[in-house]
């Protein structure tokens, strides 16, 4: 894909994502940082063995307003 292309893959990035990969877990790089992003419910098993995993979900509506400040 375009990460490998690209060659701005870090080496630990590259191996988090080789795990991913093994484990059958898509997975790819954050744009900025050393940061991988998965899906799936072998997720999190693969990626914590690197880190802390922060867990999140796509909300079930649009966005919207939470705070509006004068």
């Amino acid at each position: 894909g375009f990460a490998e292309k690209s060659g701005l893959i870090a080496p630990e990035v590259h191996r988090v994502l080789e795990a991913c990969d093994a484990a059958g877990v898509p997975a790819s790089m954050t744009m900025l940082g050393n940061g991988v992003f998965a899906c799936g419910e072998a997720a999190e098993r693969v990626l914590s063995g690197f880190g802390e995993v922060y867990r999140l979900r796509v909300a079930r509506r649009g966005a919207y307003i939470i705070e509006m400040k004068p």
